[in-house]
């Protein structure tokens, strides 16, 4: 029995171990049966807490207490109120800020014979995504409520169910009575008819935009002329929405074409403005996947998905001994390219490169992308040397290619930095990220498309 019990333990222990998240098993006693080295660094637990085996929960929860981690107050008390909880054990889930600012998801679930087991989530950088997020859809109505422009929501029906301020100062129209009417309501009289088929026409097809110029009836009786832009919104099913209009008072541009008999001239829209707003609208209405876990421009891997990469690649090593590089790429001179054929060329000329990089790494290798033109390779089981063939390698792969964007074909070169954790030596990301920085900067004042080695940790 003791045989099977040390299997079934070790066997435990190898489930928990790959767990991007701190897991703890306590018996009905509230001794602890089984941790992962995830919960003891997310923690920050000193190693001689644990040097005389598995600390029972009393004696984490006064160590936690004695410290600061449960505020402020006495750290019998705290601690007792811990342990009586855990006596007491309840399906939870909170919480809980560490005085490092390190913010925790902690899920309790009692287990069946007695006992429970209590997963640690960091979603530090979760929580902060939220933050800015909230602060960006801030940002984005504050320009909704202050635009030149009026803005505004019609539903499938074609009633307004949504307008900014400018809006009813357009139409000498009061809020309350703006929002909820229909649109075609305000239109001028004469064209009001033809104004409500062409709207629902809209409404009912699969035509994406509108832009035409409209004459427009204020409630006081006065009218004037409007340039409208419309979107079509659709949910995340595809399902149209309605649409979203732009309209700018063109009046004044309008009387003095007509004044000049200029009418062959369309008057300049606003279909920039109108594609900057709605996309900001747009995303701001969609949920927001924090911690993604890949770039949006390349689909290469975030930071947050290289650095979990990176600590998976870390125990191994520390289990294997084996080394461990990376690579950090920068485009040589490619602030030409977006300066002679624009952002969009340079983002699809940045997508090309992420192929060409994925294409000639190993299936272990990991390619990912932080910002900009600067590229990472995490390389398990790889030397210095190892490193260095494989950087000159995605050199020449990168000389070897023609980028073709349009009717332009660039040819590019890379810059790569090289640095390495041999076996025995400590792990730091940042450490090993800031060498091969360095090196990539040697490598551009040695005149770029070349290969520097960072000495080895």
């Amino acid at each position: 029995m003791g045989a099977s019990h040390d299997a079934e333990t070790m066997s435990l222990q190898a489930i928990i171990d790959t767990l991007p998240c701190g897991v703890t098993l306590f018996d009905p006693d509230l001794e602890m049966i089984a941790c992962n080295q995830c919960f003891r660094d997310l923690l920050d637990f000193p190693p001689e807490l644990f040097a005389s085996g598995l600390p029972s929960l009393p004696q984490l929860a006064r160590f936690n207490a004695e410290r600061g981690e449960y505020g402020p107050g006495a750290p019998e008390t705290l601690a007792a109120e811990v342990v009586y909880r855990a006596r007491h054990p309840q399906p939870h889930s909170h919480e809980r800020t560490r005085p490092d600012g390190t913010i925790l998801e902690v899920e309790g679930v009692p287990l069946p014979g007695g006992g429970f087991i209590t997963l640690y989530h960091n979603i530090t950088h979760l929580r902060r995504s939220e933050s800015e997020s909230r602060r960006s859809q801030d940002q984005l109505r504050l320009i909704y409520d202050t635009s030149s422009v009026a803005i505004f929501f019609v539903d499938q029906r074609g009633i307004i169910t949504h307008a900014n301020r400018r809006m009813s100062e357009m139409f000498a129209c009061s809020m309350h009575m703006l929002v909820g009417s229909e649109y075609v309501a305000h239109i001028h009289p004469s064209e009001r008819e033809e104004g409500r088929a062409r709207m629902l026409a809209l409404l009912a097809s699969d035509i994406p935009s509108v832009n035409l110029e409209r004459h427009y009836w204020r409630d006081d009786g006065t009218n004037f002329w409007g340039q409208l832009t419309g979107q079509r919104m659709h949910d995340g099913k595809g399902h149209s929405l309605g649409l979203v209009g732009v309209i700018a008072d063109i009046t004044t541009q309008r009387q003095a074409l007509e004044a000049l008999e200029q009418r062959t001239h369309e008057l300049e829209t606003l279909n920039a403005v109108l594609e900057a707003s709605n996309a900001q609208l747009v995303e701001a209405r969609r949920a927001m996947e924090h911690m993604a876990l890949h770039d949006q421009l390349t689909g290469l891997a975030s930071r947050h998905k290289f650095l979990q990469a990176f600590n998976v690649e870390i125990e191994r090593r520390n289990r294997n001994s084996s080394p461990l590089s990376l690579l950090v790429i920068d485009v040589d001179h490619f602030k030409l390219v977006n300066d002679r054929l624009g952002h969009l060329a340079g983002d699809a000329c940045l997508r090309a490169l992420a192929e060409v990089l994925e294409r000639n790494v190993r299936t272990a290798d990991l390619v990912g992308r932080f910002g900009g033109e600067e590229f990472v390779v995490l390389l398990p089981d790889t030397d210095a040397d190892g490193a260095r063939a494989a950087a000159e390698n995605l050199c020449r792969e990168v000389r070897a290619t023609a980028f073709v964007l349009g009717e332009a074909t660039l040819a590019l070169t890379i810059s790569v930095g090289t640095a390495t954790l041999e076996p025995g030596r400590p792990a730091s990301f940042d450490a090993l990220m800031h060498k091969a920085d360095m090196a990539v900067y040697r490598a551009k004042e040695l005149g770029r498309d070349t290969v520097v080695s960072e000495e080895r940790d």
